[in-house]
């Protein structure tokens, strides 16, 4: 009986052992093959977005996106050809879509092998750069259907509001315009055609121009026609309205020798030599007006018929700024008429108590005017004796060679006359009992609505440096910053190389430059400087999800996919929780833990649990190495293109410290399985830790780097981290910022129960010089 027992005991032995074999043979006849050879996209939503060929690489695949970077979130439908039909893929949702919330969002999926082999890839989105403007560059308007035009040439286009206006000089309506419009490169019109007119029923009606960037993003234009009104008050830019003027007759009969203005009488003066009886003679014009200085009736590249030397044409001239606009005349004359005042002289003057002095003469040719400065004050009347104007030609002046001002106010006009052509002047004192202000200051600075994907943080007006410094969170690479700025400067100056209200363009992370000269006449050079100020994404803790790998997860910091925030602790540790911000919704919490882990529910291991949140990737294991040294598991840093670095960062934070330090140190043992010694008691406290660090080119490559230890604080508090520049270059590629409540824990080092809540990390970018004046 045992015999027959032990025999069949060998033979189950047998069966077993050839069972074995026999599925060990099967299991070796099935594949490993878990390659993607391609991946195709089927279906997107929304159908608008446009896609290009995916990529397939080593452990990723790229899918460029070439239209629909206003359209997220995505759900895309792929198909993926694997090197066997027989894989498995894991990771997609259940109808075999993938769902990209974000541009920058990543997903995960693994391909498993008919053998078990598994393979992860991650896929991720790539935009095809294209251009985000949808501007309006200019509009011009040259003709209406209806033959009668008092418009501006050129309307006044604002990128900061969206709006045209187009003013306009006593029009009749229905006004019908027909527009020459150039807008931003690879942008369009979804409802207007070049070449189509637009009407406009009565004044101030406002049509709307749906314009569609490159990239996909939509502006909607409004264009109006508003009344002109005419200017009573003198302004200066209407006053000199011209940059250059030219003109050109077409027959030889006439040949221009001379342009003048006489701004007084609001005249173009061409003076000529050439046959004075001719008649209906041709010339064209060419001229330009200041910034954001306008014409109608007379454009230049035309030509303009005069019937005779003593026609004229009208020019009206219009401010794009203001509104207003005045009424100029082209005239001509003959060049043997022209007066030029070359100096004044007198031999004497006094007063009744011969107090008052004068300072040198000063002559305004265009404004046909002589002012005498009074240096210091005393009792009129004034008498000055042998007064005399010094011409460069013989002419004829009405003014007496004694002249009596009875008052700071009084004035004397007198006549010019050369050649039968007779010129109206005045004499004047200016008072000039203060100094001339030699200050050119920038004392105020509205900045209006930045244009668009530019959000205006911070403003300074820094005097020690003559610069005006905007700081810029929010911006879109490589694209100009618009604004309509009312600038305030020194009392009696003005502003040079740029019109205040008027659009100033600065590009991106660069400068525009322009000049105050001040009420004496001196100069000083100020800059208008862009700092783009990149933050941390979600730098406030506000957003939270379910983790996009551990379901179970259902409040991941966001994004918790490799392109921002991430947490370094095994998901079943749960190191960092949301709790109640600092004077917002939502705030993170680290935790340091004495825990017990389950690996794949085989082994569970305890050890101290280091609660850490830092930008970048975490590559989840239970290899005894990876779980060893955690720091193998992480890959620090992301994106971050700066074209200045930041030169400090503040967060708020409260920490407080566990009972006990305490080691976890790892067990080294003949097998894979990890393993910790007994918990150790160390001496001293817990501390929490943060780290920031900025590379160039490659993350090999530390540009800056800045360092913070937590202690002891119960109630929020503000901290400001300077950053100290290790290898000084011009912007970084690549940041990384890792924040632990214990700052050995990486070493399995730490306290049960230490906590650290942070909130609000903001970079600064600028810090404010002597005499700064924060305007925002």
């Amino acid at each position: 009986m045992i015999k027959i027992c032990a025999t069949y005991k060998l033979c189950l032995i047998a069966v077993f052992v050839a069972v074995i074999l026999h599925s060990c043979e099967k299991v070796a006849q099935l594949s490993d093959d878990n390659i993607i050879i391609s991946v195709s996209i089927d279906n997107v939503e929304p159908e608008k977005v446009l896609l290009d060929n995916p990529v397939v690489e080593e452990s990723s695949v790229i899918i460029p996106v070439k239209f629909g970077k206003y359209l997220f979130p995505l759900k895309l439908y792929p198909t993926i050809i694997c090197n066997d039909s027989k894989v498995k893929i894991l990771g997609l949702e259940d109808d075999g879509s993938l769902i990209f919330p974000v541009l920058n969002s990543i997903n995960t999926i693994t391909i498993v092998s008919e053998s078990g082999m598994p393979k992860r890839y991650e896929i991720k989105l790539n935009l095809i750069s294209s251009n985000e403007i949808s501007e309006i560059l200019k509009f011009k308007i040259k003709s209406s259907s209806n033959g009668i035009l008092n418009v501006g040439e050129e309307a006044f286009a604002d990128p900061t509001e969206s709006i045209v206006k187009i003013y306009a000089v006593d029009p009749t309506y229905p006004l019908i315009i027909n527009p020459e419009v150039e807008v931003s490169e690879g942008a369009v019109f979804t409802d207007w055609e070049k070449g189509e007119s637009l009407t406009f029923s009565f004044q101030g009606e406002t049509k709307t121009l749906n314009l569609l960037s490159e990239s996909g993003r939509e502006e909607k234009w409004q264009v109006s026609i508003i009344n002109a009104k005419e200017d009573i008050t003198s302004n200066q830019r209407l006053i000199n309205p011209f940059n250059h003027f030219d003109a050109k007759f077409t027959s030889s009969l006439h040949n221009l020798d001379t342009v003048t203005f006489n701004t007084k009488d609001r005249q173009v003066i061409l003076y000529y030599s050439g046959d004075k009886k001719a008649e209906n003679f041709g010339v064209l014009f060419n001229f330009s007006f200041n910034e954001f200085i306008t014409g109608s009736s007379v454009y230049s590249g035309e030509e303009y018929i005069f019937q005779n030397e003593d026609d004229s044409h009208q020019l009206i001239i219009i401010d794009n700024i203001t509104g207003n606009y005045n009424k100029w005349e082209i005239v001509f004359r003959q060049t043997n008429t022209i007066i030029k005042v070359t100096g004044v002289e007198w031999g004497s003057y006094y007063s009744s108590d011969n107090d008052i002095k004068l300072g040198p003469p000063e002559i305004y040719p265009e404004l046909r005017e002589i002012s005498i400065p009074v240096l210091s004050n005393g009792e009129f009347p004034l008498i000055i004796n042998d007064f005399s104007i010094l011409l460069s030609q013989p002419t004829e002046n009405s003014l007496s060679a004694d002249i009596n001002f009875s008052s700071m106010n009084d004035y004397k006009t007198f006549n010019l006359t050369r050649n039968g052509k007779n010129e109206l002047w005045s004499l004047k004192l200016v008072n000039r009992l203060t100094p001339l202000s030699n200050q050119a200051d920038v004392t105020g600075f509205h900045y209006g609505k930045p244009s668009f994907s530019y959000s205006v943080d911070e403003i300074y007006i820094e005097p020690e440096i003559s610069e005006i410094v905007i700081v810029c969170e929010n911006f879109e690479y490589n694209t100009s910053l618009k604004l309509t700025p009312i600038i305030e400067t020194s009392t009696g100056s003005k502003i040079e190389g740029m019109v205040s209200g008027g659009v100033v363009e600065i590009p991106w992370g660069g400068t525009k430059k322009f000049k105050i000269i001040s009420e004496s006449g001196s100069s000083r050079e100020w800059t208008i400087r862009v700092i783009p100020a990149p933050q941390l994404p979600n730098k406030d803790f506000e957003e939270w999800v379910v983790h996009p790998q551990f379901k179970s997860l259902e409040t991941s910091i966001f994004p918790s996919d490799g392109s921002g925030w991430n947490s370094s602790n095994n998901p079943s540790a749960v190191n960092v929780v949301r709790v109640d911000g600092y004077q917002s919704k939502y705030a993170a919490r680290i935790l340091t833990k004495l825990s017990t882990i389950n690996f794949a529910d085989i082994i569970k291991v305890t050890s101290l649990t280091s609660g850490n949140l830092f930008l970048g990737k975490f590559r989840y294991s239970t290899a005894t190495a990876d779980v060893y040294s955690p720091g193998r598991m992480i890959v620090k840093g992301i994106p971050f293109n700066t074209y200045y670095l930041p030169k400090q960062l503040i967060i708020w934070h409260k920490y407080r410290k566990g009972e006990t330090l305490v080691k976890t140190s790892p067990k080294i043992t003949s097998t894979t399985i990890p393993a910790f010694n007994p918990v150790e008691t160390v001496a001293g406290n817990d501390q929490g830790l943060l780290k920031a660090d900025l590379w160039n080119n490659s993350q090999e490559n530390l540009v800056a780097s800045a360092s913070y230890i937590f202690s002891g604080n119960s109630e929020w508090t503000r901290s400001i981290i300077d950053f100290s520049y290790d290898n000084w270059m011009e912007g970084s590629k690549y940041i990384s910022v890792s924040i632990s409540s214990s700052i050995f824990g990486e070493i399995f080092t730490g306290a049960d129960g230490s906590v650290l809540d942070v909130d609000s990390i903001r970079l600064i970018y600028h810090l404010p010089g002597n005499g700064s004046i924060k305007i925002k």
